[in-house]
């Protein structure tokens, strides 16, 4: 259902974008939004390359299998750092503050999780696999779920 929903979405993007044209000014909610949707898109893609290579590729070993899902976490949780940063910048200082503390929650929230995932291997060479594929899957659900604050 997942695979689907993120089908979809690119779908939604590709689609929205397609023929759209970016004011000139940086400050604007539209260039804001077609920024964001070519970020998505091209986390989007970047990581599909990393999960068929995991999918595709027998002679890969478990470093470089785990190296793969670490590069697959990094590729989410910056744009996760660019989707707080622009949030910080455009919303009111309550707002601000409320979204630092849900977000230091999901931080803890995740930490466990990712923890839960890796302890699963008892600390095994694939420990490290599953915790950022964990990770990676969560941030990515954040990264959209604050996405879903731009179109507010």
């Amino acid at each position: 259902m997942k695979k689907y929903l993120k089908y979809i979405l690119i779908m939604i993007f590709c689609i929205s974008g397609c023929g759209s044209t970016k004011e000139q000014n940086p400050d604007s909610e539209v260039e804001n939004k077609y920024d964001l949707e070519g970020k998505l898109k091209k986390a989007e893609e970047e990581s599909a390359v990393l999960e068929n290579k995991l999918a595709t590729d027998s002679s890969l070993k478990q470093m470089d299998m785990n190296q793969i899902a670490n590069e697959i976490y990094v590729i989410w949780d910056e744009l996760l750092d660019d989707r707080g940063e622009e949030l910080k910048v455009a919303r009111d200082e309550k707002a601000k503050n409320d979204l630092l503390a849900e977000q230091r929650d999901w931080i803890a929230d995740k930490e466990e999780q990712v923890k839960e995932a890796a302890a699963v291997f008892e600390g095994g060479s694939m420990a490290p696999f599953a915790g950022d594929r964990k990770a990676a899957e969560l941030t990515k659900e954040r990264v959209y779920e604050l996405a879903g604050y731009f179109a507010e």
